[in-house]
This record gives C-alpha cells, sequence and structure tokens, in this order.
C-alpha cells in the first residue's frame, strides 16, 4: 500500500549530509509504517462507499492528488526511501480532508513537505491545518517544489 511517490524535484536534489543532519534525530523518532499497511489496507476496504472504492489502498497517490485543498494532518509515519542523494525516508500521511471530512492517506517524499511535517511532529504541532502547494514555476530540475501552507 505504502508506495513512495516522488516529484522530479525531489528526486533530482542531492542533499548534503550537513542539510539532512537537523532532521535525523527526530525522524529517528518518527514511527515506522511497518506492518500497519495492512490494517490501512483493511479499513479503507471496510470504509469503502462503492464497488470503485475496493481498489482504493492500491492506488498510491502522492500530496498532488491534494494540492490546494485544506487538509489536517493527524500523523505521520515513516517508510524508508529508495531515492538515492535526498531524505533517507518518506512519509505516510494520515490526514482529514477538511470539505469533506473524510480521511485520506498519501505519501510524500518532497523534500520541503518532508522537513515541514517532521519539525511539526517534533514540535507536538499535529493536528495540523494545511494546505498543500506547489510553485508555479518549474525548478532548474524540471519539477514544481511542493510545500504546506499552514492554517490557523
Amino acid at each position: 500500500m505504502s508506495t513512495e511517490t516522488r516529484t522530479p524535484e525531489a528526486s533530482s536534489v542531492q542533499l548534503t549530509p550537513q542539510a539532512v543532519a537537523p532532521f535525523e534525530a527526530t525522524l529517528a523518532a518518527v514511527p515506522d509504517a511497518g506492518t500497519q499497511g495492512y490494517e490501512r489496507i483493511l479499513q479503507a476496504i471496510a470504509d469503502a462507499q462503492s464497488v470503485e472504492d475496493l481498489d482504493a489502498p492500491w492506488r498510491s497517490q502522492g500530496m498532488e492528488a491534494y494540492l490546494g485543498r485544506d487538509l489536517v494532518i493527524r500523523s505521520i509515519q515513516k517508510m524508508p526511501s529508495s531515492y538515492e542523494g535526498g531524505i533517507p525516508w518518506f512519509l505516510v500521511v494520515d490526514a482529514v480532508d477538511e470539505e469533506t471530512g473524510q480521511a485520506v492517506t498519501f505519501t510524500t517524499g518532497a523534500i520541503n513537505v518532508v522537513a515541514q511535517l517532521v519539525q511539526a511532529f517534533a514540535l507536538g504541532g499535529f493536528p495540523l491545518k494545511v494546505t498543500p502547494a506547489e510553485s508555479e514555476r518549474e525548478s532548474a530540475a524540471g519539477g514544481r517544489p511542493q510545500h504546506l501552507v499552514i492554517r490557523k
């Protein structure tokens, strides 16, 4: 269920160990997603409101599906990243779509978003009201860097 999604920005950036170092201790404290993926799969199937929703657990969506939507982040878990040079983890994010009230789970390896959520975790900032956004302009690497607009 938890597969890593990456924006071109995230997969092409080579971070120095010094850039990642401030997040290592906090990342170590973020819970591992581990085998809870199976429980999420069963819960998503039980929550299906239509036949079309029965395969929802395997339709891995990154944060792109929620750009511009108001979300409340409830928790994060980490999974090891298979991408070299970036943050060595991606996050599985548990949130609620404020407009629909629907619980949503998505993955993100976007460097800015991972950093924001890990720091929010360290600060005890969950639940956290956010609106996912991405740059209007492409980066030199061809991607549109993503970030979270924090709301009160």
